[in-house]
């Protein structure tokens, strides 16, 4: 859950938007740290998505071979 939906805030507004909006209470520390973990590899991610897309079709090869 947290990876779509963080995810996605990443992908469609600012960051400093983001942290107006999202806020959280009385979070566990491990729960704190794998939300750490989701906005960092979001962070990641929207900031060059098509590295990533060209990464994922090396690794998982043409689809259109294997029919």
């Amino acid at each position: 859950f947290l990876n779509a939906a963080v995810g996605q805030l990443y992908g469609e507004l600012p960051e400093d938007r983001i942290g107006e909006l999202l806020s959280y209470k009385d979070l566990a520390t491990e729960d704190r740290e794998m939300l750490k973990r989701v906005v960092e590899n979001a962070k990641h991610y929207f900031s060059r998505p098509e590295d990533y897309e060209r990464a994922w079709q090396e690794e998982m090869g043409d689809a259109e071979d294997d029919e």
